[in-house]
């Protein structure tokens, strides 16, 4: 997988979450408002679900090119509750995801307890091979919410 086509994919999923945001809030607009405004609101909200699905429709491509992403949205589709939104964006966001072990990943994403010695260590180094903060925050918040 080329850091173009990795880069590509990233982008495709950070601009479906953006575009999914717009939506829910253009619904939460709704609320209360006058017909005219309402409508006004919805049309803006059918064309940004046009986006979205374009969008959508660019990241299947993008999956379907390459088999190593292939057999990372199939295997992870199998585990319960993860569906194409969630594996496409582990995807993206982890490409280290079944390279590495899962305490490593776990380490990469934020979410396991580290040593004192561990933060001096990962505070010295640069931005080699750690997860962005988006990738944290997805993770963490899907899993957190998921155990509800």
């Amino acid at each position: 997988m080329s850091d173009e086509s990795s880069r590509q994919l990233e982008d495709l999923v950070q601009r479906r979450r953006q575009l999914s945001d717009m939506i829910t809030a253009e619904k939460n607009r709704k609320r209360g408002k006058t017909n005219s405004v309402q409508s006004n609101i919805n049309e803006h909200i059918e064309w940004l679900e046009k986006r979205l699905k374009e969008i959508e429709s660019q990241i299947h491509e993008q999956i379907a090119i390459n088999e190593n992403w292939k057999q990372k949205m199939k295997l992870l589709t199998t585990v319960p509750g993860v569906g194409e939104v969630v594996a496409t964006t582990l995807i993206a966001s982890l490409p280290e995801l079944g390279e590495l072990s899962h305490k490593s990943i776990s380490y990469l994403v934020g979410v396991a307890p580290r040593s004192s010695r561990q933060w001096q260590v990962s505070r010295k180094t640069s931005h080699l091979g750690w997860a962005s903060q988006g990738s944290f925050c997805f993770v963490y918040g899907y899993f957190s919410c998921s155990a509800l």
